[in-house]
């Protein structure tokens, strides 16, 4: 279940999916405001079962949003170490877990600023393991990152409190595109297991 809260208001959406297209339609509304989608904790497999997350196309210079897991099923207690929100990779899986939409300068996903916060990101699903050794297979595993931002538009970016599990290429690379030259990036909190590069930082 995600609850996307927005100042003032709230909506409670059945899963993530439908959680990020509400958020979407309130971006596109324009304006400054802060955004928070609240994902309870549990397991995720993706749209439609595929393993991954596409989120929706938006663009709002003055908003801030933030993608929040860990929370108990009422939205009253949160412990994203504890009781994690985990999107999960399945075994057909052919994108990253969660992938932001293509971003060009005529067509900018946009917003001032970007946290991902106490998500559990869990690509063992779609690896191979030697049977004997079970060591990872390379060459048979999944080599898709496990969040792609598409050079995504923003002045702050910020993933902490996530737990990145047995990416077998790099977890993630900060490939965004400032808004200006103050744009910072913050990676705090975060913890990478088994994980062949934990970030390429770019």
């Amino acid at each position: 279940a995600g609850k996307a809260a927005v100042t003032g208001g709230g909506k409670w959406s059945k899963n993530p999916t439908k959680a990020f297209k509400a958020v979407a339609k309130k971006l596109a509304e324009g304006g400054a405001m802060e955004v928070v989608v609240r994902i309870a904790a549990g397991t995720y497999e993706g749209d439609l079962g595929s393993g991954a997350f596409t989120l929706p196309q938006w663009k709002n210079a003055e908003a801030d949003l933030t993608l929040s897991g860990g929370w108990s099923e009422d939205f009253g207690t949160r412990d994203p170490f504890g009781t994690p929100t985990r999107f999960a990779a399945n075994k057909n899986r052919s994108a990253p877990l969660l992938k932001f939409p293509v971003s060009t300068p005529r067509n900018q996903c946009e917003s001032k600023s970007l946290v991902l916060d106490g998500i559990l990101l869990d690509a063992t699903g779609s690896n191979a393991y030697d049977e004997k050794t079970n060591c990872l297979l390379k060459g048979a595993s999944s080599t898709f990152v496990l969040i792609k931002f598409q050079y995504f538009m923003t002045d702050r970016l910020a993933i902490r409190n996530c737990v990145f599990l047995t990416s077998p290429h790099r977890a993630f690379e900060t490939l965004i595109r400032s808004k200006s030259d103050q744009t910072e990036i913050h990676l705090e909190n975060n913890l990478f297991f088994n994980c062949v590069i934990p970030v390429k930082v770019d």
